[in-house]
């Protein structure tokens, strides 16, 4: 299945980013033209151990949400 992220999207609270929530929203195809849409929220605590979402790369953040996706 082809997934596409098309927002990774930090919590702020009063204008400051919070550190303790990223949403990610994208969508997936699955090859016969259906589509699902979706939104991931990744907390602190969900990080390895030290990580904080500022050492965290666009691309670690979509291999931790891939890592949490199933398909039936």
């Amino acid at each position: 299945m082809d997934l596409r992220i098309n927002n990774i999207e930090p919590k702020y609270d009063n204008d400051i980013i919070s550190g303790e929530t990223v949403s990610v929203s994208g969508y997936a195809n699955d090859g016969s033209g259906d589509y699902v849409n979706g939104r991931i929220t990744i907390n602190k605590s969900e990080l390895a151990s030290g990580k904080t979402f500022d050492d965290m790369t666009p691309k670690d953040v979509i291999a931790l949400v891939k890592s949490k996706l199933t398909f039936a």
